[in-house]
């Protein structure tokens, strides 16, 4: 057909399959040739494998540290370039390994815990604390209640927020071996260290008692030792008749309050300039209690150090 290529096996001429040597014996046909050929595919296949073959970066003088610390640079990079304001995904662990918590399977073997918002993660724990623990939280907050307070320096008191606080931030509470056990499973929960942790906010809610809509994160912590708080545990330390609820309208769950149940969720995102910034769809709102009183403890959880620029008067 014209302009095809076809390639057609070429023929033997006759009388060619034999040839005599010199000094020897007849030697079938083609044998040289077979030789050639032979060899020049070995050298064909090595260089087409030394051209393919990846080269060992400890040949051109590279320690393996240094190919440790690329791989990671690399990973690191594609982690963080996608979304310049992406939510913080505790279960990534190349965004912060220091601070994020186990796949949820892996919680799922040491709590009984589960996701009720997976984007951002809110994590529900059943029976994170004892009765006796949640008795004793109570217990030390007697007599330490004063109407709970807004703003950076709780100093204010509104309407927005009717119900009322005890700070457990004592030095006593600091070494009470009820607390400190309760600090140490919220760290072990988060792979967050204890010393990150603000002091217990121990909360009162009676009938019709309230905190409006809100948001845990305060931009001005950004200059503090201590950064930005990344999260907040909540803990549940009694059950409420009606009403009471943890309510995120930008996600449309509710926490329902039952003695010895905690709540989980991030405050952040990490933008690609690397500041936290605040995550929206985390506000939230304690709807007025209806029937019964709440009981709750508040730990807001820090990007650093909380405990020591604070007993050194640097938080605020």
């Amino acid at each position: 057909m014209a302009g095809s290529a076809t390639r057609r096996k070429p023929k033997t001429p006759a009388g060619a399959h034999k040839r005599r040597g010199k000094d020897g014996p007849a030697e079938p046909n083609g044998a040289p040739t077979f030789t050639v050929v032979g060899i020049s595919v070995v050298v064909i296949v090595v260089l087409g494998w030394l051209a393919f073959a990846p080269t060992s970066p400890l040949a051109s003088g590279e320690t393996s540290a240094s190919i440790r610390q690329s791989r990671s640079t690399d990973s690191n990079q594609d982690a963080t370039s996608t979304d310049p304001d992406r939510p913080f995904d505790p279960n990534r662990v190349d965004e912060n390994p220091d601070m994020a918590p186990d796949p949820i399977e892996i919680l799922r073997e040491k709590f009984n815990v589960s996701l009720i918002n997976e984007d951002p993660p809110v994590y529900q724990f059943e029976d994170f604390l004892t009765n006796e623990e949640a008795d004793a939280l109570i217990k030390l907050a007697r007599g330490r209640f004063a109407r709970s307070t807004t703003g950076l320096n709780r100093d204010k008191t509104d309407l927005s927020r009717t119900s009322s606080t005890a700070w457990l931030i004592e030095p006593e509470h600091y070494s009470n071996k009820v607390i400190r056990t309760i600090e140490n499973r919220m760290a072990a929960a988060m792979n967050v260290p204890a010393t990150n942790q603000e002091g217990f906010q121990v909360l009162e809610y009676r009938l019709k008692e309230y905190y409006r809509e809100h948001h845990d994160f305060l931009p001005e912590m950004r200059d503090w030792p201590c950064g930005v708080r990344l999260a907040t545990f909540f803990l549940y330390l009694s059950d409420v008749e009606e009403g009471g609820g943890t309510w995120f309208p930008q996600l449309n769950i509710t926490g329902v309050p039952k003695k010895r149940r905690a709540l989980l969720w991030y405050n952040v995102k990490k933008h690609s300039s690397g500041k936290w910034i605040m995550d929206t769809r985390t506000q939230h709102e304690a709807v007025p209690v209806i029937r019964g009183t709440k009981y709750a403890a508040n730990k807001w959880v820090h990007v650093k150090d909380w405990v020591g620029p604070w007993r050194a008067g640097k938080t605020g």
